[in-house]
């Protein structure tokens, strides 16, 4: 596993782009580069692989590392080019930014300050530290385990969408929705169907601890357009009704 230290590290620049449907031809260069796509999605071109992107992925390509893309629908990044003699090339570091955004807010907040102010290229640098950190961190995972994580954050972003479709959102990540079906159910012991209806079940535990809050507004928050159905299935996986489950923790808050 590549180790990260605070020496030998430079900035060369940042900057952000909106891009048209284009190709961008593969290049290589002697430095490392981190790409974050804020919107839009594509094809990453490496090296006799392609790789599907899209809004809140970022890819790390190291030094000498040969790379393009191509969009047919365009799309917007954000790239910190640097130097780090400390950092080992180990190939490419991806992943997805999860549900609370650390990667948007540390790459946002070093293009804010090397761009805005240039007193500030020195503090930049060591915020690069945190970034670089948490990617090497995440992808200690391997390349299937990576995938999964994908599929995870992609659920916990959706708990409140009750138009988002599973199938659709895999087929469209660039491999077959089956592969990825059973390459997450392999690792997680449950469907992605399963592990989002979990996910929006536990939320909803939580809200009906809100006062204030209807079944009906939970059953929304939560991803359930229709509430008599949220309470079925609340039912089903809890033993209790929404109104039961809510009146037992008011009876455990007093007790």
């Amino acid at each position: 596993m590549a180790q990260y230290s605070m020496r030998m590290k430079r900035i060369i620049d940042v900057q952000r782009s909106i891009s048209p449907p284009r190709l961008n031809p593969v290049h290589e260069h002697d430095f490392w580069e981190i790409v974050f796509y804020t919107k839009g999605k594509g094809i990453l071109l490496l090296s006799g692989e392609e790789c599907a992107f899209s809004a809140n992925d970022l890819f790390c390509f190291p030094p000498g590392m040969a790379h393009g893309e191509r969009s047919a629908a365009g799309y917007a990044s954000t790239w910190i080019r640097f130097r780090d003699d400390s950092l080992t090339p180990e190939g490419l570091y991806m992943m997805h930014d999860p549900a609370h955004r650390p990667l948007a807010k540390l790459v946002g907040l070093i293009y804010h300050e090397y761009v805005f102010d240039a007193g500030l290229h020195d503090l930049c640098r060591d915020l690069l530290d945190p970034l670089v950190g948490y990617i090497i961190r995440q992808n200690r995972y391997s390349r299937s385990d990576a995938r999964v994580k994908t599929i995870e954050h992609m659920l916990i972003d959706n708990i409140t969408n009750p138009d988002f479709q599973i199938t659709k959102a895999l087929d469209e990540t660039g491999a077959p929705y089956i592969t990825q079906h059973l390459l997450f159910k392999k690792n997680t012991g449950r469907s992605p169907q399963q592990f989002l209806l979990d996910l929006r079940i536990k939320e909803s535990r939580m809200l009906l601890g809100v006062n204030g809050l209807s079944l009906r507004e939970i059953a929304r928050q939560t991803g359930f357009r229709d509430p008599y159905y949220f309470s079925r299935i609340f039912k089903k996986k809890t033993g209790k009704s929404p109104a039961a489950y809510r009146k037992s923790l008011r009876r455990d808050h007093t007790s």
